[in-house]
């Protein structure tokens, strides 16, 4: 859901916010409505809560595209006119409802789908709807209706299949002043809300005649539960019937979540990524009663596994590691982890893919670090007891000496990093001190090379070898390589971030100091020899906001 444009069209457009260079690319059309503009996602960065300025590519998700959809719609955020002028209701005008995102542009092609969309809602709709006054001698509703309150992720046929035992008496659901759901109510529920279910009808003036109960169904079993890893990064759903459909969804459980299983259900077909099954098992869980895929639950003991000790290791080099929402990597970051902060271990997952040098993986844990449970890959965290003084804040790292700083990591130029890994020492990109396969610099005894240097640096801390392979032409173009590759860009320096200057020149942020200042390393090129420019290594501070940019390189 991204732009297939490059994004320079919108560069430099003051009405989108675009004041900085590179915003054009950086902040081009994306999401279900295809926001553009520095201006448009810092609204949407705000509104939200998430940091789409400095990770503008989670606009892309579908998740969070849908939230920018459906709010600005609703709110009327896009134009400054919102769906309720068009369609509410007593009336659906969805010709001019496409004014609500963009004009006219194809609103009759559209609004022929969305009167599509009604008619096969309506025909799926066909109980009669009641009133609480009488509609004729033979069955009258008599006055017995009981209250339901809304809750997460109900809808009219759900609460109806739930309460009712078929989702098609939806539309006997009464609001709380007596007055039938419309369609428009269907679509607009809130938590909380108040509605009346039917309880029983009255047969002419005899007898009450009350239809058969919902069964509930009675536990065969109380095993304990959990959900499985097999899930990966994806959560189970736990829905309210025995088959997948879009509108059951009830709730959703992480890796490692504890239920109840009351019983076995044969239900709809679900895929498991090695063939179709349709064993399912009813639970309570958070207090609901749903269904979930058996395959992707472990019955076990209730009492879980004890947590282990561990900490963020030195692997995670200057970069604080990820504390995330879920065990993948384009999962939301919560808050980051320094190295040497000391957190709970307690279990290991299977998630999504890794990058660790030339290789991946997908060994993650889930922790707790002070009160915040997450996922971290397991990679960069060491099992036991940090030997540092503490490490128990995200901010603050732990009581390792080199915590928030590389500097404690000597530079080795034997290493592969700088020879035969590095992209640019194998162009000739290199000085002749590390014995290049052929030397391409114009200067013929050219001490050292920034962007050599960079490349190195950043692969002997382990970084994305993928990334880094992106970074290999004039430094001056490096901001523009990354975010054509997804790297993240940004003003705000971190230790590993690669300093760029528009001036030609990249260095490596080596320690962000509280006054406002960094260490840099750095390695330097100049077409003539005997000049101060010219240097094989050096450490400097300077002030944070002397780069252009900072590039954040992928772990």
């Amino acid at each position: 859901m991204e732009e297939l444009a490059s994004g320079d069209a919108y560069e430099g457009r003051q009405d989108l916010g675009n004041t900085q260079p590179g915003d054009g690319r950086r902040f081009k059309g994306r999401g279900y409505v295809q926001i553009t503009g520095r201006s448009n996602y810092a609204k949407w960065s705000q509104r939200l809560g998430i940091d789409l300025i400095n990770n503008p590519g989670l606009a892309s998700d579908p998740a969070i595209a849908a939230k920018i959809l459906v709010q600005g719609m609703r709110d009327g955020s896009f134009t400054g006119v919102g769906l309720s002028q068009y369609i509410n209701g007593s009336k659906q005008d969805f010709f001019n409802a496409r004014r609500i995102v963009n004009g006219t542009d194809k609103a009759s092609s559209i609004a022929q789908i969305a009167e599509r969309y009604l008619e096969a809602l309506r025909s799926a709709s066909t109980s009669p709807t009641p009133t609480p006054t009488p509609t004729n001698p033979g069955q009258t509703p008599i006055t017995g209706y009981r209250e339901y309150v809304v809750k997460k992720g109900d809808f009219p046929s759900i609460i109806a299949q739930k309460e009712l035992g078929n989702a098609n008496r939806w539309r006997e659901i009464l609001k709380a002043d007596n007055t039938p759901l419309t369609d428009f109510d269907a679509t607009r529920l809130q938590i909380g809300q108040k509605l009346l279910l039917p309880v029983s009808y009255q047969s002419g003036p005899g007898t009450p005649v009350t239809p058969t109960p919902v069964a509930t169904p009675t536990p065969v079993s109380s095993e304990i539960g959990r959900v499985s890893s097999r899930v990966g990064s994806v959560p189970l759903n736990l829905r309210s019937q025995a088959q997948v459909t879009s509108q059951n969804r009830i709730d959703t459980l992480p890796v490692g979540k504890e239920m109840k299983i009351l019983r076995s259900v044969q239900g709809g077909t679900y895929s498991t990524g090695n063939g179709n099954r349709n064993d399912w098992y009813e639970v309570e869980v958070n207090g609901k009663r749903g269904f979930v895929a058996a395959f992707f639950v472990d019955k076990g003991s209730s009492a879980p596994p004890p947590p282990e000790s561990g900490f963020v290791n030195s692997s995670v080099g200057g970069v604080p590691l990820n504390l995330r929402s879920s065990a993948s990597t384009n999962a939301v970051s919560t808050t980051k982890l320094n190295q040497g902060t000391n957190l709970k271990i307690l279990g290991s997952v299977t998630g999504g893919n890794y990058s660790i040098g030339n290789s991946n993986r997908n060994d993650w844990y889930e922790v707790e670090v002070n009160g915040k449970r997450g996922f971290v890959a397991a990679y960069y965290v060491t099992k036991g007891t940090n030997s540092g003084s503490g490490g128990g804040g995200s901010n603050n790292g732990g009581g390792n000496n080199n915590a928030g700083s590389t500097l404690g990591i000597p530079v080795d130029f034997n290493s592969p990093a700088y020879r035969q890994n590095n992209p640019l020492w194998r162009a000739g990109y290199a000085p002749k001190s590390v014995n290049p396969p052929i030397y391409s610099m114009s200067n013929p005894n050219a001490k050292g090379n920034c962007t050599w240097y960079a490349n190195g640096r950043l692969r002997q801390l382990g970084y994305s070898q993928s990334d880094l392979n992106q970074l290999t032409a004039d430094a001056s173009r490096w901001d523009d390589r990354a975010r054509a590759a997804g790297i993240p860009v940004s003003n705000t320096p971190q230790v590993g971030a690669i300093a760029q200057w528009e001036s030609n020149h990249v260095a490596i942020v080596e320690r962000v100091n509280p006054d406002g200042t960094i260490v840099i390393s750095e390695s330097s090129y100049w077409p003539t020899s005997s000049n101060a420019y010219d240097f094989l290594y050096k450490q400097r501070t300077i002030s944070a906001s002397n780069p252009t940019r900072y590039i954040h390189v992928r772990r």
